[in-house]
Order: C-alpha cells, then structure tokens, then sequence
C-alpha cells in the first residue's frame, strides 16, 4: 500500500536538498582553509587514515534526516478506501422439490441437480439478501434458516439430494404455509418464496390455495417455477433393478410425470407473483435470472478513507539516524587535540 501525505505542499522542501548537496561538495571546498606545501610530492607517500573514508558520512546522515523531516512534517500516511454498504435487502426462502419424479431424465443428468445447480447460481448473484432453504417431498423439512453465510448455504445445497426412506409424494401446500411461516417475522421490506417442483399437491394438510392466502395476509410473494412439460407426459429414468436370482443392474425405462401448473400459477398470482415453466436447462436458468432481475435489492454504499499515520515509523528512522552519527563523529571520527 503506498504511502500518502496529509500536506504534500510541504515537500516541495525536498528541492532543497540537490542544492545543498551540490553547496557541501562543489561550493564549500573553495573556502575551506588550506595548508600550503612547498613541494606537494612529499605527502604522496604518506599513510591515509581509513578514517578518511568516513569523513562526509556525517553530513550525509544528516542530509538524510532532514530528507526524513520533511516527509514527517508531510503527515505521511497509509489509507485504504473502505465501503459500508446499509441495505433494503430481500429475504429470500427456498422451496426444492426432492421428490422422486425430480430424478426424471428430460434435463441432464436429471432435474433436481440441474435445479441445484441454477439456484446456487442465483444465491452468489444475492449478496446482500438473507436466504433460507426447505426440501420437500411428501413432508417438508427446514434446511437453512434465513442466512447471509451463503457459503453454509451453498454446502448444504449441494447435499440434497432424494431420499427413499422418507414420506413420498409432493406436499406443495404444506412447504408454502410453513415457507410462510419462516418468513412471516421478518423485518425487510419485501419477502418472497421460491417453490420448485414438477408435480401436482398430492401430500400434506394444507391445500396449495390455503396456503397462498396465508402468504398473501403476510405479504410474502411466491414465484413458483414448474419443472417439465405440464400435464402427463412418459419421462426416462434409470432406476436399480434387481432380477430373480437378486443380481443387481440398471435400467432406463420411461414413467408417467404429472405438473399441475394452473394450481402454481393462482399461488403466484394470489401472492403478486409469477409462475415460470421450464422444460429445459436452458429455460431454467433463464427462470433464475428472471426472477434475479425482478427482485432487486437496494444497496447504498457510503465510501471513507481509513487513515494509518506513519509518525512513528519516520521518527524511528529520525532516531538511529541521529545516534548512528554520534556514534560515527565520538568513535569513528573522534579528533585527539594536544
């Protein structure tokens, strides 16, 4: 980090120190006093002091110093620009699918990794906003609390994945009343639900309906996002198969996938929200960055200079300077008078 100066006028006192220089080594020797030698061949051979060598040292030190002084007076000084960001963030709850028809193969290698894989990549785009996440299938179960460590949230993720071993079924209902309920005590200024999935309400207490009114009373906004073509449709998955004589093997095969995208587009549309279709990757990240772009958080950035004055490091120098030339003129250039 380079350094700056809180008075850079005064160093226009550095172009002193050339002309000064230039008076010691060119100018002051015309009128130093000399001794006169009839026959100046007779000093050749005398012996030449080593302290000799040491004899400017002292001047120059304290050219050096006064170099020194003069960057002190400056008021030198290292500063970084600093940001303080004060935001009207989003807080953002997402709803994934995890259900079996999310293994389905129309979107490689299947729809619930190409899911995770377009939502980790709105997460980065977020910065500023708080993000939860819950995964259902037949039940639905809180992942993350709402967060700004996107990072946890991004490891947690990048861990879900189907399970067989709990309550199937696509309970879209139950997960947006209890999305709602996550969200219902927040403090920012505009909350919104992101539902994922490629089925129709078949699990869960709650009907979808109900459960977009109660998002509605506490103003929370669903976008939802249908995943595949609506209606049934014959999808390919490959599933473990296990024949008569208990080998194991895989096998493609094709099965019956149903969306009911009417009953997601009335929850958006219940809520001030939006239904997305995406039948395709490329339409799946297209969707995110929809979404991205209509949601916007407020960012104000207020910028500062943060100040580490150098004082005591040029005083410091000042200081072994000054004792390094007691030193040199007391033991080094020290005169012995008679």
């Amino acid at each position: 980090m380079r350094i700056q100066f809180e008075y850079p006028y005064l160093l226009l006192l550095l172009l002193f120190l050339p002309a000064l220089l230039y008076f010691y080594f060119f100018i002051l020797p015309k009128y130093r006093q000399v001794t006169r030698y009839s026959n100046v061949e007779l000093l050749e051979n005398l012996p030449r002091s080593w302290r000799m060598n040491f004899l400017h040292i002292p001047f120059l030190i304290r050219t050096i110093i006064f170099f020194f002084l003069i960057l002190l007076l400056a008021g030198p000084f290292q500063g970084k620009i600093k940001k303080t960001i004060s935001r009207d963030g989003i807080d953002i709850m997402i709803c994934l699918d995890v259900s079996g028809s999310m293994l389905f193969e129309d979107m490689k290698p299947n729809r619930l990794e190409v899911a995770k894989k377009e939502i980790i990549n709105f997460i980065k785009k977020r910065e500023s906003d708080r993000i939860g996440l819950m995964a259902f299938s037949g039940e639905a179960y809180l992942l993350c609390p709402l967060t700004l460590d996107h990072d946890l949230l991004i490891t947690l993720l990048e861990k879900v994945k189907y399970r067989d071993d709990i309550e199937q079924g696509t309970a879209i209902g139950l997960v947006a009343s209890r999305a709602t309920f996550y969200l219902k005590e927040s403090k920012a200024k505009s909350k919104i639900m992101l539902l994922t999935t490629d089925g129709e309400n078949n699990a869960g207490e709650i009907d979808p309906m109900t459960a977009a009114k109660i998002s509605q009373m506490k103003k929370v906004k669903i976008y939802s996002i249908g995943i595949g073509k609506p209606g049934v449709n014959q999808v390919p998955i490959t599933l473990d198969h296990v024949d008569i004589f208990g080998n194991k093997s895989r096998r493609r095969t094709y099965q019956t996938s149903k969306m009911d995208e009417e009953t997601l587009k009335m929850m958006s549309s219940q809520t001030s929200g939006k239904y997305f279709n995406a039948q395709n990757q490329k339409e799946m990240k297209k969707t995110y960055n929809a979404i991205n772009q209509l949601e916007k958080s407020k960012i104000k950035g207020k910028f500062y200079l943060e100040k580490k004055y150098l004082y005591q490091n040029f005083l410091e120098i000042i200081l072994f300077l000054f004792v390094l030339e007691i030193f040199i003129n007391n033991f080094i250039l020290r005169r012995t008078e008679f």
